[in-house]
């Protein structure tokens, strides 16, 4: 608790109870201290603080749920940016995020990842915003790097911002700003028409660059799939391998 205390004391307790609830127990502090470290020396340098800035704050919208507010959220980044009705390739997404498109690239090594979750980072005047992956694959990237900028605008300044799988609003609103940001779903629908087959949920997954699961827990959330067809995908995924899926895991799993 210690340890915990002095992280909130540098960053805020906020964002420490957000890798606190990810890791629990004795090694939370020390999993939080590995992944700050991870974040100064392996990252990708970003600016994510100028568009947050620009949104505003978002939790000022009482009443409504985080998913509602990182839809809103999305659409605004959207519409200010001036990519509104397509696809955002990786060049696209590097222009808001400022952030090499290089970045969105694959990087699987062939060996596990030891990393506990993601986040992003302001390290200062001169080292400026970065984000650590978690992911490898590109589709993941991407929605990792959504999930950053969904948490800068949730946070409005804070230095730190772990991306996890916490079931906390904060990450309901990131996982729902990233999903809306890079498939939003009025155009998914104008995309798939009636259509809800497996090929043409693949074919959107490659034409909005996410991963299916994102495609189908969308449909999902907005009752235009039955939840039944969100585990056929799902299942596969490593960190739900061995234990039965329910809706909510595969929620989470987006």
């Amino acid at each position: 608790m210690e340890a915990l205390a002095l992280f909130a004391s540098e960053y805020s307790s906020a964002a420490v109870t957000e890798a606190a609830l990810a890791v629990q127990g004795d090694q939370s502090a020390a999993v939080l201290e590995a992944e700050i470290e991870r974040a100064k020396g392996q990252h990708w340098q970003c600016d994510l603080t100028r568009t947050a800035l620009q949104i505003g704050d978002v939790n000022h919208h009482g009443g409504l749920s985080p998913w509602e507010l990182g839809e809103a959220a999305a659409s605004s980044v959207r519409q200010m940016t001036g990519y509104v009705g397509k696809p955002l390739g990786n060049r696209d997404l590097g222009e808001i995020l400022e952030v090499r498109p290089s970045a969105f690239r694959s990087a699987n090594t062939g060996t596990p990842r030891e990393q506990a979750y993601g986040l992003r980072l302001i390290l200062g005047r001169k080292r400026g915003e970065v984000v650590s992956l978690a992911s490898t694959w590109s589709a993941d990237r991407r929605f990792e790097f959504a999930r950053a900028l969904g948490d800068a605008i949730w946070s409005q300044g804070e230095h730190l911002g772990p991306l996890t799988r916490a079931k906390s609003d904060r990450q309901k609103f990131q996982r729902a700003f990233a999903q809306s940001f890079l498939c939003p779903y009025d155009d998914l629908l104008s995309y798939i028409g009636e259509d809800r087959s497996d090929g043409a949920l693949s074919a959107a997954a490659r034409h909005f660059l996410v991963s299916e699961r994102v495609v189908r827990t969308l449909l999902v959330n907005k009752n235009a799939l039955a939840r039944r067809r969100l585990g056929e995908v799902i299942h596969a995924a490593d960190d739900l391998q061995g234990r039965q899926v329910t809706f909510e895991d595969a929620v989470e799993a987006a």
